[in-house]
Parts: C-alpha cells; structure tokens; sequence
C-alpha cells in the first residue's frame, strides 16, 4: 500500500468521525452549551472549560517535564497537593 492510499484512508477514517453524531453532540453542548430535553445547562460567567483544562496541562507540563505520565495524570486530575 503507498503512502498516499494509506493517507487516504486516515483522511476518511477522521472525516466519518467528524461526520458522526456523537462527535457532532458533543462539539454542539461544548460550543453551544446544547442540552438534550431534560437535561439543565449551567453556565458559570467567566470561567472557560477548554482553556482552564489546556492551562492545566501546560503548568503541570512546564513546572516538571521529567515527571512519568502516570504522575503527570495523577497532577492533572488531584493537582500538586
């Protein structure tokens, strides 16, 4: 197989995830705070999920690169206490 048929076929595979419904509903309730019937969308003003989460990972990145991974998840889901 050439490096541009296997190309190809990752395009694809990205594209039918892209396309399928349950990429499309989360990216809807992340973007548009979308909420299935029933469901309650809070909104807390000021606070952004996406850059706090990146910011997270960027500080545990920078404060120790030579930490495992295992400890670099341990950092991002309890903090450094």
């Amino acid at each position: 197989m050439s490096k541009l048929q296997k190309r190809k076929i990752e395009s694809l595979e990205v594209l039918k995830k892209l396309q399928s419904d349950s990429y499309i509903e989360g990216r809807a309730r992340e973007e548009l705070q979308a909420a299935r019937p029933g469901e309650a969308v809070l909104v807390v003003p000021g606070l952004n999920v996406t850059s706090t989460a990146t910011s997270i990972l960027t500080v545990a990145e920078d404060a120790a690169p030579e930490l495992s991974n295992p400890a670099k998840w341990w950092y991002y889901f309890f903090g450094s206490n």
